[in-house]
């Protein structure tokens, strides 16, 4: 009888220590996912500013070349 109840116990930890396993790797999935999307918007953000600084810079251009 107190094998079994060890037997169940060893199995119920198993059983726990694989749910740590999984919401650990959710975790970290998750973790990865919200990076990607963090980079994402940062390299958005980027282009949308070299993309400014480009206009802003012919812009300036012409109004150069029209007065000389």
């Amino acid at each position: 009888m107190a094998c079994r109840v060890e037997l169940c116990i060893e199995r119920l930890s198993l059983v726990r220590l694989n749910e740590i396993v999984l919401s650990m790797v959710d975790l970290v999935s998750n973790l990865i996912v919200t990076r990607s999307v963090a980079v994402a918007a940062i390299a958005a953000r980027a282009a949308a500013t070299a993309a400014t600084a480009t206009t802003a810079l012919t812009t300036a251009n012409a109004t150069t070349a029209s007065t000389t």
